[in-house]
């Protein structure tokens, strides 16, 4: 990011702050998930996470393949490799805790943006 909030490398810039979305109001935030152990899935949330849009991005430091998918989510499913990004929506919205991690080699992991339901 740089000192206005903008992140060059995504393929859109985004202001930090909040986003309209008909009439709501979403706060903008961040969260990163490095995986721990690889071959094990990981939750993408600790908690209930309701979002109405989210963008996660494999590290530029990773060396392999992260993976997204449900609790069943292993290395024989399509990843990302270092760079790539994905968005993710839901209807009417999106549960982080329900979305999974899993890397090639531990201690690889996602960078994620999202807007929250307020």
């Amino acid at each position: 990011m740089d000192g206005r909030g903008l992140d060059p490398d995504a393929e859109w810039w985004v202001f930090s702050g909040t986003t309209q979305v008909g009439d709501l109001w979403m706060p903008l935030k961040t969260t990163s998930k490095t995986v721990t152990l690889a071959g094990t899935a990981e939750r993408l949330s600790a908690t209930d996470l309701l979002v109405w849009w989210a963008r996660v991005k494999a590290k530029s430091a990773n060396l392999g393949i992260v993976y997204l998918g449900d609790a069943a989510v292993s290395s024989g499913d399509p990843g990302l490799a270092a760079g790539d990004a994905i968005e993710l929506r839901g209807h009417p919205n999106l549960n982080l805790f329900d979305v999974f991690v899993d890397a090639g080699s531990s201690g690889e992991g996602i960078d994620v943006w999202y807007l929250e339901y307020a």
